[in-house]
Order: C-alpha cells, then structure tokens, then sequence
C-alpha cells in the first residue's frame, strides 16, 4: 500500500522450541515490522509449536494454563491460521484471565483483525488506550498495531500520530529508525491538499515537526534553492527534532539532486504511427493532460518535444537527434526492443525515463535509466506477496496457454517459491477454444494428489475439528491464480463451483477487468480478487479533476485496456520531480495514478496496486493487505 508495507513480524525466537515437554517454550511479543510466516516449512513449525502450548494448556492450571492457550493462540496467528487462533481465543473465559493476560487476549485480537484484513475491527478493540500501569511493551504494541490499522484504512496521518507516540517507547537504535521511516512513509502518502490543510502547533510539537517537514518536501521538490531555505528554516525552528537526523540529510542531498532532473526541454518517444499508435497517443495525451495540470509557475520554462517511434525509425537515431536538439530528460521508449537496443549501443547520454521494463534478470544497466510500465508479470509478483499474507499455502495456478499467459504464469511461480514454498497444481488453457471444464477439473485432481498436509485444525477441539470437515471438502487447494482476461475467466470461475470448489478464493491481475463496471457481465466473476491501479479502482481519490478532464476531451472507450495507458502518460510527467528522493531514500513512496510507485535497483520503479473483489457484478476496494515488499 506505499512500504509503508503494513506486515506482521515473525519472531523467531520461538523456532528454537524443543520438542520436549518439560521445557517452557518463549512467549512470543510483538515486533515491528510485523511479518507473516513466508514458507510452508515455517507454517509446519509454528504449527508443531502451537500444538505444544496446547499439549501443555491441557495439563496445567490457571493461570499457566491461559498463558498456553494465549501462546499458542499468537503462534497461530504468526503461522497465518487466523481462524483457528480466533477459536482458541475465543474458548478463553474472560473471568479466567488475570489483568496481564486480559491485555495480551485484547490486543492478540486485534493483531489477528489486521492480519484478516479487517483495520476497523481491531481499531474498535483498541479504542481505549492500555491501563497506565501496562507493561511497557505491551503499550508499544498497542501504538504501533493502532498505525498499522490506520495505515490499512488510508488514514495515515493518524498512522503517523501513532507512532509519533510510539518512539516514547522505544529505547533500540535501530528500531527507532525504523519507526521514523514509517512516520516518514505515512505522511509522504497523505495527499499534498490534505497536509496543507491540517492545524499544526508551534515548536517543540514533534507531530507538527514531522508534518511542516513534509509539506517542505512535497511543495518544493521543483525548486531547489527553494527547498534548501525551507529546510535550514525548519531546522532552525525544530532544534533536536527526531526528523533532523538522517531524513533532514536525505532531503539536502535530494535538493542537490534537483536541477539534473529538473529538465528544460522533455522529449516525448512514443510510437505515433504502426500498430502501437493507440498506446502511444494515449500515453501522450496524458502526458500532455499532466503538464497542463501543473501549476503555471512550475511549467514557465518548461518545454516538450514529441518524437515518433515507429517500428521503421531506427531508436538510437531518433533518441539521438532529440538529445541533439536540447532535450535534459528523455521519456520513452515504449517498446521493450527499443528500450533494449539503447542500453546496448550505449546511447543513454541523458537521463531516460522508459516506459517499459528490461527484463528482471537482465543484467546490462545504465545510470541514466529509469523504468516504469504497466508490467503484468509484476502484478503476477505481487499476487503472489498478496496470496500468501491472505494466509494460504495450498496453491493452483490455471493460465492461458499463450505467450503472455506463460510469462505471467512463471512470474508468480517465481516469487511463491523463492522462499522455499511450492505450487501443489499448475494447469493451462486453450483461450481460444469452448471446453474450460477440462482443465479446471484436471487442476483439482492434481492439486488434491499433491498437496501436503499442514492441519492445523489439530490444535482445535475434536467438535470444531468435525464441523469443519463437514464444510471442507478435501479439495488440496486453498487458492487458486487465474490470470486472464474477462471472456475466459467468466467461464472458469463458474466451473469451479460446478466442480464443488466454488468457495475456493481466486486471485487475478488487472486483465480480469474491463475498467467499466457491468453488473450482469461480471457476475460470473463474484469473488474473484484482483490488482489493479487507482486510476480504475479507486477513482473518488486522486486527482479527480484531470481525470475527469482526460475523459472530456478524449474520445476513450470505458471498457477498453487502453484507458489504463493514460494513467501512465499521467504518471510519467508528474514522477519527474520525484525521481530525485525515490533514488536517493528506498523508503520514499509516490501515490500515482498507476499505483504507489517506489524505485528498486537499477531504476526501475515498482508499483503497489489497489485490490478489490468482484460483488453482485461490481469491483468493491479491499483494505490495504499487509503485503512484504519485494
């Protein structure tokens, strides 16, 4: 979301459990940042950990015996077995639980809430501050879950105000730095209009502090003689101030790095003729929207020039000739070939923004690029990040039979096993053809043949355990990664209901939807959850003004693909400013219309996505996930 990335921390102190049962195993705490379970091994061990506590709960009395419960109940949740901590918790009786133990119950509970994706839920427990007379940890990990929800539901300066309140807490070095880039990524994704807005006190408030710095690096990132006075103003005015450290010395160096990516003249490289013409006009006439949008004070000498990039033109000729007629900064090309053909000739001389993505195990690099695209194999990536916060291990894969759907496919099958997981049924497709009950079916059987066992149903009572058998049938997955486009996937997802797997989740990529709501089209897609850019998702935030002037003056088709490349065009000019901070600091965060853009290496600039589910027909905006970054 961004990461500002809200994840839930494993401890691994408790991995060194010995079977033995006569030793007490550790009580697990709160950390920060907080991270789920990421292999299937290490869901194994929570689980062997977990049925410990519960071994020992049966055998002891109060109050050892609630510490167990409680213990294993926490294990539980770090495995991502939310449920079945939830019934354990819930078996507790609240007149069975000393004072200490009663605040762990509570504030367990709302761990477990945000780890389910439900921020208003665990903020409803945390309404009321702790007892003053709490442990002091214990308060840390009431602040600091009160951020995490905060952040989940969008409200991040609230999310700041928490963990302003948290450093009170904290006495290790590294995990206050940590707990300033977190404040520092809240605010840099609260809207510029919003922070304008908010009352601040004068200094020492350090809330205050924290907000006036970033109005200083949000209002006068163009301008770098601007944003050096304001800089040494606030220092002056907030002496000792927790920002003055390495934030303060991130944004002078960031006010240096401003006039080289703070062009004159832009080239614009896109293919304005052959069959990528659409795609180029429509990433152009975003751009251009963008530059009109921009104050006239930030734009007075500021000039663009548009090049086309025809697949006749030979690139390195036209990205020379735009160099050699006074362009500082070059956006584009659009094509992969043409990206690939610059870095390998060398040509890179100025500072490029490509719209595209070399490929991720490339190894040939420039100084001077930078990438951003609408890749789906990154969203392939992050549906995999998404799955398994979400708490499923068992996982399918059912793609189209093409290219495109093999690149996608291998993308998220990838990112699952590089932490040791594994894909227990992959099945292809014909797109193109009628039978989509086949391999649907084939998946299914595979996938019950193959998956492994991790029960965690064991650490439940014997009458919960036969009540969810009655529910859940043996079906050896418990997620399903369907990318695709509309047409086949409102004839799959039905096939799995007729195969009595309709109760499975499945996951998509922004393909699944056309961007135009329609209601009886998209009722075979209920439930099925999918990523896709704020541009199309959340369309009440953002800058709604020039989206609705884009829509005016462009003749765009509601329910065409292309309309997602004018959020790019969109992005591409407004990006360039920050370029310089998203370089420099790995923490700093972008909200675009394509999605909360952060730079990796080499340049190339990650998107974090909105997620939502199919209901009745219509998308309907997920909360934030506690997805781990890359």
């Amino acid at each position: 979301m961004p990461r500002f990335f809200f994840v839930v921390s494993v401890f691994l102190v408790v991995l060194g459990l010995s079977s033995c049962a006569t030793t007490k195993p550790p009580q697990p705490a709160f950390a920060d940042p907080v991270t789920p379970a990421k292999t299937t091994a290490e869901r194994q061990r929570y689980l062997k950990i977990a049925r410990e506590y519960t071994r020992l709960a049966s055998t002891s009395s109060a109050p050892e015996r609630q510490d167990y419960q409680l213990r294993a109940a926490n294990i539980l949740a770090l495995g991502n077995f939310t449920e079945h901590a939830r019934q354990i918790l819930g078996a507790i009786p609240e007149q069975a639980l000393d004072d200490s133990q009663h605040i762990r119950k509570h504030l367990l509970s709302a761990y477990i809430a945000i780890l389910e994706h439900k921020p208003q839920e665990a903020l409803q427990l945390l309404q009321s501050p702790l007892p003053t007379n709490a442990p002091t940890a214990r308060k840390a990990d009431y602040y600091r879950l009160r951020a995490t929800a905060f952040n989940m539901e969008g409200k991040h300066l609230h999310s700041a105000r928490e963990r302003v309140a948290l450093e009170q807490l904290l006495t290790r070095p590294g995990t206050i730095d940590k707990n300033r880039q977190a404040i520092w990524q809240s605010l840099s994704r609260s809207d510029k209009q919003i922070l304008e807005k908010v009352k601040t006190l004068p200094p020492p408030h350090v809330l205050s502090g924290w907000i006036e710095l970033m109005r200083i690096s949000k209002s006068a990132r163009y301008n770098s003689q601007q944003m050096r006075k304001k800089l040494e103003q606030w220092q002056a005015d907030f002496p000792g101030h927790p920002a003055g450290g390495a934030i303060l010395t991130a944004l002078y160096e960031q006010s240096e790095r401003i006039i080289s990516l703070q062009p004159e003249t832009i080239a614009l490289i896109l293919p304005l003729s052959g069959n990528l013409k659409p795609a180029g006009e429509a990433i152009r006439n975003g751009f251009i929207s963008a530059y009109y949008a921009r104050e006239s004070q930030d734009r007075d000498n500021q000039q663009i020039r548009i090049y086309d990039a025809n697949g006749g033109t030979d690139i390195r000729e036209v990205y020379q000739r735009a160099v050699a007629e006074g362009s500082d900064l070059v956006v584009g090309p659009l094509d992969k070939n043409d990206l690939t053909l610059l870095v390998d000739s060398g040509a890179l001389t100025t500072p490029t923004l490509a719209l595209n993505y070399m490929d991720a195990n490339d190894g040939r690099f420039s100084d001077n690029l930078f990438q951003l695209g609408l890749s789906p194999e990154d969203e392939a990536r992050q549906a995999a990040r998404r799955i398994w916060t979400d708490g499923h291990s068992q996982i399918g894969v059912i793609y189209p039979d093409t290219p495109w759907g093999q690149r996608v496919a291998n993308a998220f099958i990838s990112e699952w096993e590089k932490n040791g997981s594994r894909i227990v049924a992959i099945q292809s497709y014909d797109d193109s053809g009628q039978d989509f009950s086949t391999p649907v079916a084939r998946l299914l059987k595979t996938a019950e043949s193959n998956a492994p066992a991790i029960d965690a149903r064991k650490t439940t009572s014997a009458e919960n355990r036969n009540k969810e058998s009655a529910t859940k049938p043996p079906i050896g997955v418990d997620a399903i990664f369907m990318p695709g486009f509309p047409r086949q996937l409102r004839q799959l997802r039905p096939q799995l209901r007729f195969h009595d797997a309709g109760n499975i989740p499945v996951y998509a990529i922004s393909q699944v939807y056309t961007g135009k709501p329609n209601r009886m089209m998209d009722s075979d897609l209920n439930g099925i959850r999918f990523c896709d850019m704020p541009w199309i998702l959340d369309t009440t935030n953002g800058n709604k003004e020039l989206r609705n002037d884009i829509k005016k003056n462009f003749s765009i088709a509601p329910d065409s693909q292309i309309n997602r490349l004018y959020a790019l065009g969109v992005d591409a000019y407004n990006i360039i400013p920050a370029l310089a901070s998203l370089q420099s600091q790995s923490y700093e965060r972008y909200d675009g219309e394509t999605g909360t853009l952060m730079m990796g290496e080499r340049g190339r600039l990650h998107r974090r996505l909105s997620w939502a589910v199919f209901e009745r027909g219509i998308p309907r905006l997920l909360p934030l996930a506690a997805i781990p970054p890359e």
